[in-house]
């Protein structure tokens, strides 16, 4: 998921954590598809591809 024309330094610190993996709390889909159920962080992202970041939410 790395192959983005600019990178985002923001928000690759936001999403990824000390080894390079998706945080915990973070779900990613591309083209509605959740990458952690696929090739996760390997994810090829195609040219046109919708890419969702969704941070969970939590509290009581």
């Amino acid at each position: 998921m790395r192959s983005s024309p600019a990178p985002l330094p923001l928000v690759e610190s936001r999403i990824r954590d000390e080894t390079d993996e998706l945080r915990k709390h973070v779900n990613v889909f591309v083209d509605g598809v959740d990458v952690e159920r696929g090739a996760g962080t390997g994810t090829v992202l195609r040219e046109g591809a919708t890419v969702i970041i969704l941070s969970a939410v939590s509290g009581g």
